[in-house]
């Protein structure tokens, strides 16, 4: 599968779990608004699909189409509001 595709399928599976990727920014790369909308949403242990057989999550997948872990990939653009919907569709206050 090729990057594009990659970051296409994980769009759209974030989408369906309730992600909004694009709920803050400006990011100046997918690789880092993918990475934010993951640690926002607390979503990177939360199971993504399946490839060849074997279960991913949304982490795993992050980290097999980028080669860092979501953590490790710098956010220079802070949060535009302080609170956001979390997956389960409740405000919760976020941490400065």
């Amino acid at each position: 599968m090729s990057t594009w595709n990659a970051e296409q399928w994980l769009s759209e599976r974030l989408q369906r779990h309730g992600v909004d990727i694009y709920a803050d920014g400006p990011f100046t790369t997918l690789c880092e608004r993918f990475a934010h909308a993951i640690v926002s949403f607390q979503c990177a242990d939360d199971l993504a699909g399946r490839r060849d057989g074997r279960i991913e999550s949304f982490g795993q997948v992050f980290e097999r189409i980028y080669g860092l872990k979501p953590n490790d990939v710098p956010r220079g653009t802070p949060l535009n509001n302080s609170t956001q919907q979390s997956t389960q569709g409740r405000k919760r206050e976020l941490t400065p």
